[in-house]
């Protein structure tokens, strides 16, 4: 026989202060411990416990917690996520040859587990050989509780070289879960990091099932969600989500909300492998939706299907895009926190432009199918405009024709056929540029009449530095154009006033006839007519009226009213190639 006395005075539990004391004697094989009484440093949380070991034969323990510290209990055991809050347990069980018996009660407050605050929690439960029965509830506001079943499984006691009265338990599990008004933030807990903020759930749940074999039954309706998701600008709001749970299937009955300005609805089902989501097969419909990347902002409608495996779903349908600038991306591919694959068919609607602040602003039509995956698109299609101005060195341009072909090929990135001319001195000046829209873009410069480059950059009042064809790549215009002091920094401004006025165009550019800047506003008067109003901000005496007609596909006519030099007229001809 060996007995022993031990007693702490200045140790630590992980990071706690505590004393702490034991008395336990071991006499052949069998252990038993007479006390064990351990203390945090200045008396508030204490745990005591007994217990007895006499192996194949028997076990019993005692544990009583009263008020202590839980994050270093759960290190101990394992559980590393609990920063903060104190338990009480009391704890009594009994294992031999006529089974195994026991019980409990306990109770949480101010618990804290990875960074959510728990409401105080009270469990109780006891243990028999049919299974492990348990039952607790929120302490103050009784919004959550639960109640059920456990079957034993006496290979969790072999350890301990016991001779169980049964092999095992009988039955299955089933464990209720009951929602009266708990907060949608409790589920932070099981994602990645915290996204709702607002809503709360009500309903019950039931875990259902044989060694796992698990799956659920039951329904829920949740209400006034809010909260954010990855990758999206806008907050969710006021969102109602109703699902039943029907052995293998989530039934997704309900979902309605707003997403900004705009509102989403949805339905459909997740198939279910157990309690694991394996497929899914979702509807979802979208108005007035806001979105922004690196090269997309703006609004859209959407008529989506999400279906597919979990791990590699399929993205479908059909997007009305609006109220939208397009830009170059920075880089070839755009990144995802995720992925999946795409079967989109995208369509222009009203109010879309190519805007790169600093260089143009051009309004565009037509539809594009994006396929591919999340991380790698495929996009086809093509995007075109008749009108809007492409800004060069100070000097702006009106685009008469631009067309936007997208290929798999060609990543993001499209290959761009455009023409832009400018008017001086009874010379007709055109920019223009073919190829994809990468850093190996080049525009170039003629004239009509037919004139030299050196006479072309001569009556732009170009330096001679600009004259290197280098000068004139897209990078270049991006990086060094004149219009990014004042269309670069001023441009998002002009684009909201001319969203709040009602108008297609409203832009500021250097008047390089009178001098100081020129003011220009425009209104599209259906698909095919474009009216525009200018005049210098500083010389009052000149106003300008531009009318542009596209009187066929190819053919369209172009009349200006200028209080100086009255009417003139133009006619274009264009031809794609």
């Amino acid at each position: 026989m060996r007995a022993t006395m031990a007693r702490l005075e200045e140790g630590r539990l992980g990071s706690l202060p505590i004393t702490g004391e034991a008395d336990f004697e071991i006499r052949d094989s069998t252990v038993a411990l007479n006390n064990l009484l351990v203390t945090e440093s200045g008396g508030e949380g204490q745990l005591a416990a007994t217990a007895f070991y006499r192996p194949g034969q028997e076990f019993r323990a005692l544990l009583d917690i009263d008020g202590f510290l839980l994050s270093p209990l759960a290190a101990l055991a394992g559980y590393g996520s609990f920063s903060g809050g104190r338990v009480d347990l009391h704890l009594a069980v009994e294992m031999n040859d006529q089974g195994v018996t026991g019980e409990f009660t306990g109770a949480g407050k101010n618990l804290i587990l990875s960074g959510f605050s728990l409401p105080g929690l009270t469990v109780s439960g006891r243990l028999a050989e049919s299974g492990f029965y348990l039952q607790g509830e929120d302490m103050q506001k009784k919004r959550f509780s639960f109640h059920g079943r456990v079957p034993l499984d006496h290979s969790w006691f072999e350890p301990l070289s016991l001779p169980p009265a049964a092999t095992g338990g009988t039955g299955g599990t089933e464990l209720r879960l009951v929602l009266a008004g708990a907060e949608m933030a409790f589920f932070n807990l099981f994602l990645p990091e915290p996204l709702l903020d607002a809503g709360t759930i009500n309903g019950e749940l039931a875990l259902k099932g044989e060694k796992g074999r698990f799956y659920l039954e039951g329904e829920v309706k949740a209400a006034g969600i809010g909260g954010d998701l990855p990758g999206l600008p806008e907050k969710l709001r006021g969102v109602g989500i109703e699902l039943k749970f029907v052995r293998d299937r989530i039934v997704l009955k309900k979902l309605a909300g707003r997403y900004g300005r705009g509102d989403f609805q949805g339905e459909g089902y997740i198939l279910l492998n157990g309690i694991r989501p394996e497929k899914l097969d979702l509807r979802i419909r979208g108005h007035n939706l806001y979105y922004t990347n690196a090269m997309f902002d703006g609004e859209f409608d959407a008529n989506l299907s999400l279906a597919g495996p979990v791990t590699d779903p399929l993205l479908k349908g059909e997007i009305l895009v609006e109220k939208t600038r397009i830009s170059l991306p920075s880089s070839t591919g755009l990144p995802a926190n995720f992925d999946l694959r795409l079967d989109l068919n995208l369509k222009a609607g009203r109010d879309v432009y190519f805007r790169q602040y600093g260089l143009a602003s051009i309004p565009l039509n037509g539809q594009l199918r994006v396929g591919g995956r999340l991380s790698a698109p495929e996009i086809t299609g093509e995007l075109g405009a008749n009108r809007g101005w492409i800004n060069v060195y100070g000097d702006t341009f009106q685009v008469t024709k631009a067309k936007a072909e997208f290929r798999p090929e060609y990543g993001v990135m499209p290959y761009l056929d455009l023409e832009a001319s400018l008017f001086l001195t009874g010379t007709q000046i055109t920019l223009a540029t073919q190829g994809w829209a990468g850093d190996n873009l080049f525009f170039t410069l003629s004239s009509n009449p037919a004139k030299s480059n050196e006479e072309i950059f001569s009556l732009l009042n170009w330096s001679e530095q600009m004259q290197d064809p280098e000068n004139l790549s897209l990078v270049k215009l991006i990086r060094g154009n004149i219009a990014a002091v004042t269309d670069g920094i001023l441009g998002p401004f002009f684009d909201q006033f001319r969203e709040l006025i009602q108008v297609d165009l409203f832009s500021l550019e250097h008047d390089r006839t009178l001098g100081g800047l020129r003011m220009s506003v425009g209104k599209a008067l259906g698909r095919d007519v474009f009216l525009s109003y200018s005049r210098n901000l500083s010389n009052l005496s000149e106003e300008i009226w531009t009318f542009e007609g596209r009187l066929t596909l190819n053919l369209s006519l172009l009349g200006e009213y200028s209080t100086n030099q009255g009417w003139q007229w133009r006619i274009f001809y264009n031809v794609w190639f």
